[in-house]
């Protein structure tokens, strides 16, 4: 897996966890008894929470600018064009700082496998 498709599981996650979370509701307010249902999507719920926090632990291993451009575009869904901003910084410092991320990245899933 690319360390982009490793970051981009991030909002696969929360979408998932979303769809998980409407379905709780949708099951509970049935009336239907659907206990097991609820515990299995609820299990899967925390799979999924166990494997962001994962993500997130191996983004925190790069420095800090890395860091936070990954886990601001990543994690919270903003956009390089904010993330400069925010960081006080130009946007083509960022690409080159989300560049230089993503292959420290690379290089420490490429380690793990």
């Amino acid at each position: 897996m690319t360390a982009k498709e490793y970051l981009q599981r991030i909002s696969a996650i929360e979408a998932e966890k979303s769809i998980n979370t409407s379905e709780i509701e949708r099951l509970s307010e049935s009336g239907i008894n659907s206990e097991s249902i609820i515990r299995e999507i609820s299990e899967n719920i925390l799979r999924l929470e166990r494997e962001r926090q994962e993500i997130i632990s191996t983004i925190k291993k790069l420095d800090i600018d890395g860091l936070s451009v990954l886990y601001g575009k990543y994690a919270c869904n903003v956009s390089l064009k904010e993330i400069a901003y925010s960081m006080n910084r130009s946007l083509s410092w960022v690409n080159e700082k989300h560049r230089e991320a993503i292959k420290e990245l690379q290089t420490i899933l490429d380690a793990t496998n």
